[in-house]
């Protein structure tokens, strides 16, 4: 059994934002996710479901366009992947703090 990494992100709400992720091996190779599904879940840290993003696949990089529009506080969120012999797995996951933006 793995364990997720956990990781926190800081963000300026109304931005755009994207979250990208290399999938490397225990020895730092990229591995080989064309065929993967990658999904970046977002809750409130009281558990209420604020948004799903799918990860974009593109030479082997997997992307995350997070709506920000909405979005202020402390979030709760975790990526997972299932690969090609359909085994999921949690690999990342942390908080993610949204700012207001002040330039506006």
């Amino acid at each position: 059994m793995a364990f997720a990494q956990a990781e926190n992100f800081n963000f300026t709400r109304g931005d755009t934002e994207t979250l990208n992720v290399v999938v490397k091996d225990s020895e730092g190779n990229i591995i080989d996710i064309s065929d993967w599904v990658f999904t970046l879940t977002i809750e409130t840290v009281r558990g209420e479901l604020n948004q799903i993003v799918n990860g974009v696949i593109v030479d082997n990089e997997v992307s995350f366009d997070i709506d920000t529009e909405n979005m202020l506080g402390r979030f709760n969120y975790d990526m997972q992947y299932k690969d090609s012999d359909d085994k999921i797995e949690t690999f990342l996951k942390g908080v993610m703090i949204f700012e207001e933006d002040y330039s506006e």
